[in-house]
């Protein structure tokens, strides 16, 4: 008994040995999940294991990831390549049905190839934000009509121009993160197709006017964030369509008056957020039809709740 005791423990550490032997040396390993962050890599290492699930590779220095060992991963549902030298999203030659998630937030990334993203059959998150992309076109940004992505960071970057249709072929996407970037205007149907979006974040940028039927088709959305962008002016409807918004965040602008013309319709909203901006005039019927709303935030601070 005591040898047969002596020849498990020998195996159990030959075992352990081995997987300690599968981890690249720049990195720590734990079972599937291969953490390389702030390692000094200088390039994509070539021999990672094909059944990795997790990868961390952020803050190093890498320039480019090649598509020809992306690929080879076949395990390979998580990569995070954060803090990096990328300027372009890997491309690998044939599809990637396993890649859940690609983070390359804070890189060097100036427009998001169509090609690479349409590889990631499977991406159901996409983080590029804290890049240096200027423009989302429908015929070069995005992947096609067949995406499952739900959640799209694009936030910090230096986007101006939206197309009519850069987000069309997202029907699947439930948030969408654009904070922090110069957008001036937004185009009529532009969200025509995301009828499943429940979070979108627009604040931080250049919104000066925000035109009528601009969210009509968003009859999913709960929360509508526009905070801090210079807003003095909302033509009539210009909420209307948002059914269902629980949650609407508008401080920080240059609103002088609140008027019912442009609150029609927001009959689901719980909280509303309307402080830092000129208020001058709150029209008497302001809050009609509005029976949910039970806090609201403006420029007099009495108000906490719904008038």
């Amino acid at each position: 008994m005591q040898t047969f005791s002596v020849v498990i423990v020998a195996l159990l550490s030959w075992l352990v040995g081995a997987d300690v032997d599968l981890c690249h040396p720049r990195c720590d390993c734990l079972d599937t999940t291969f953490y390389c962050r702030r390692r000094s890599l200088q390039h994509f290492p070539h021999d990672f294991p094909n059944w990795m699930q997790n990868l961390n590779i952020s803050d190093n220095s890498i320039g480019n990831i090649d598509g020809e060992d992306l690929v080879k991963l076949t395990g390979l549902q998580i990569l995070a390549a954060d803090g990096n030298n990328l300027t372009d999203i890997p491309r690998p030659p044939w599809n990637m049905e396993q890649l859940r998630e690609l983070s390359l937030s804070r890189n060097a990334l100036s427009t998001l190839d169509r090609g690479a993203l349409a590889r990631f059959t499977a991406l159901q998150e996409l983080d590029v934000s804290r890049n240096q992309i200027s423009v989302l076109s429908n015929s070069s940004s995005f992947p096609t009509s067949d995406s499952v992505l739900r959640t799209l960071n694009l936030g910090h970057n230096q986007i101006e121009n939206l197309d009519d249709g850069c987000f069309h072929d997202f029907v699947n996407l439930i948030e969408l993160i654009l904070t922090r970037n110069r957008i001036r205007s937004l185009p009529k149907d532009l969200f025509s197709k995301n009828i499943k979006l429940e979070k979108l974040d627009l604040s931080r940028n250049k919104l000066e006017v925000l035109d009528s039927l601009r969210f009509q088709e968003l009859n999913s959305l709960q929360v509508l964030n526009l905070r801090r962008n210079g807003i003095r002016n909302l033509s009539d409807a210009a909420f209307y369509g948002l059914d269902r918004l629980q949650h609407l965040y508008l401080d920080g602008n240059r609103i002088q008056v609140v008027e019912r013309r442009w609150l029609y319709g927001l009959r689901s909203l719980r909280t509303m957020n309307l402080s830092v901006n000129n208020i001058e005039k709150i029209e008497d019927n302001s809050w009609d039809g509005m029976e949910e709303l039970h806090w609201l935030q403006s420029c007099r601070p009495t108000w906490t709740s719904a008038p």
